[in-house]
């Protein structure tokens, strides 16, 4: 009897625990009746040759641009290069009008390549959510090939290698 009350606590504290920090983390990006939340999801498979016949897992991630001179561990420069890349998509990602109308609501995933050189190209909605979500999110990509910085493109066995992104964007309005 003991062991199950244990055991139900430690999860319920752990719930209470997953539940507090994304309440959090939905919270520090609501505005107004409005909602777009983006989950980071990097694919490691990564193109080694021009003709895209060999598929390898990369030494180092690509990197979104803003981290590149700060004198981090790795970890946390992937975690800085994280946090600027969901900083651009929110401030940049506007929830369209015909979705807040409709109230529609979901998941759009967009995967894009990250060239050797830093740059990004074959951008393609993979996922769609009706109401102009799935276009919303592919602009908001689409408008990193104008930054003024480019990423910073992974690395395999010390060189530099194409890597292709898959960028998961939640819909959803809130009360």
């Amino acid at each position: 009897m003991k062991i199950n009350f244990l055991r139900i606590q430690s999860i319920s504290i752990g719930l209470m625990a997953f539940f507090a920090l994304n309440i959090l983390l939905l919270s520090s990006f609501t505005n107004e009746k409005r909602e777009c939340v983006s989950e980071y999801e990097v694919q490691t498979l990564t193109d080694t040759i021009p003709d895209k016949e060999n598929i390898v897992i990369v030494d180092r991630s690509p990197r979104f641009p803003g981290c590149e001179n700060i004198f981090y561990s790795k970890e946390k420069k992937e975690h800085c290069a994280q946090k600027k890349l969901l900083e651009y998509i929110y401030g940049n990602l506007t929830y369209p009008e015909e979705a807040i109308k409709n109230d529609t609501e979901g998941k759009v995933i967009i995967t894009f390549i990250i060239e050797k050189d830093g740059s990004i190209s074959e951008m393609e909605l993979v996922q769609d959510v009706p109401d102009g979500c799935g276009q919303a999110a592919l602009n908001v990509v689409e408008s990193m090939s104008n930054l003024p910085k480019k990423w910073t493109p992974g690395k395999h066995e010390g060189k530099l290698v194409r890597v292709s992104y898959s960028l998961p964007v939640k819909f959803k309005l809130t009360d």
